[in-house]
C-alpha cells in the first residue's frame, strides 16, 4: 500500500445519499484544502453515471492514484494541484452498481438508478446549454 501525504487530499466524505439509501463519496484533492480562495480553479470528476459501465470509476480512481503519485515530481501535476481544487465522484449510481451484471455486456441491468432514470441520459436536463 502506498502513503501519501494527507495534506493533499481529505479522506473520502458523503455527500448525500442514493434512493436506496447508499453513501455517494466524493474525495479532493489540492493543496488547499482548507483554503476558501476565489482564485482557486474548482474541477469535478464524475464516473458511475451507469452502473453497468464501470470504466469510468476504475479511470477516476487511476486518476487519483496518477495525481497523488505524481505530486511533487512532476512539475505540471504538482502545479496542477497547487492551483487547484480537484473533486472526484467516483460513483453516483451505486444502486445500479449493485444491479449490474458483471461480464454481461449486452445486459441493460444496472443502466438506471432505482426510481428508472438513466442519469447519464438526463444529466444536462433542465440545463440551458448554448
Amino acid at each position: 500500500m502506498i502513503f501519501y501525504s494527507q495534506k493533499l487530499y481529505d479522506f473520502f466524505v458523503s455527500i448525500g445519499e442514493s434512493v436506496q439509501k447508499r453513501k455517494l463519496w466524493v474525495l479532493q484533492i489540492s493543496s488547499h484544502l482548507s483554503k476558501n480562495n476565489a482564485e482557486i480553479a474548482n474541477v469535478r470528476f464524475i464516473g458511475g453515471l451507469n452502473g453497468n459501465e464501470r470504466a469510468t470509476t476504475e479511470v477516476l480512481i487511476q486518476m487519483i492514484e496518477f495525481l497523488l503519485s505524481h505530486y511533487g515530481k512532476d512539475t505540471f501535476i504538482t502545479q496542477l494541484i497547487d492551483t487547484t481544487r480537484i473533486y472526484f465522484a467516483p460513483m453516483v449510481n451505486p444502486d445500479a452498481s449493485e444491479l449490474a451484471e458483471i461480464g454481461k455486456c449486452d445486459s441493460t441491468k444496472g443502466l438506471t438508478n432505482a426510481n428508472d432514470v438513466d442519469l447519464d441520459q438526463s444529466f444536462f436536463d433542465g440545463i440551458i446549454c448554448f
